[in-house]
C-alpha cells in the first residue's frame, strides 16, 4: 500500500487493477470542494463507497468521485 496524491484539478484519472479480494478506495482532495464519495455513474449514479473503506467488487466497473463545492 502506498500513499499517493491524486490531480484531480488537472483531470487526472486513476487506473486501477483489480483481480479479486476487498480493495480500499482512497479519499481524494480537492482544494474547496468536499469528498463525498465513490459512485457508479458520472453523474445521478448510485453511491458505491466512502473513501478509506474497505469494498468488494463484484465485477470490473468504472467508478467516478463526488465533490461538493464549499461556499465561503
Amino acid at each position: 500500500e502506498s500513499a499517493r496524491t491524486w490531480d484531480v484539478e488537472n483531470d487526472t484519472t486513476l487506473n486501477v487493477k483489480w483481480s479479486g479480494g476487498t480493495i480500499t478506495l482512497p479519499t481524494l482532495t480537492w482544494t474547496g470542494h468536499t469528498f463525498l464519495g465513490w459512485f457508479s455513474e458520472p453523474s445521478g449514479g448510485t453511491k458505491i463507497s466512502d473513501g478509506n473503506k474497505s469494498y468488494l467488487p463484484t465485477k470490473n466497473m468504472k467508478l467516478y468521485a463526488y465533490y461538493l463545492p464549499q461556499f465561503h
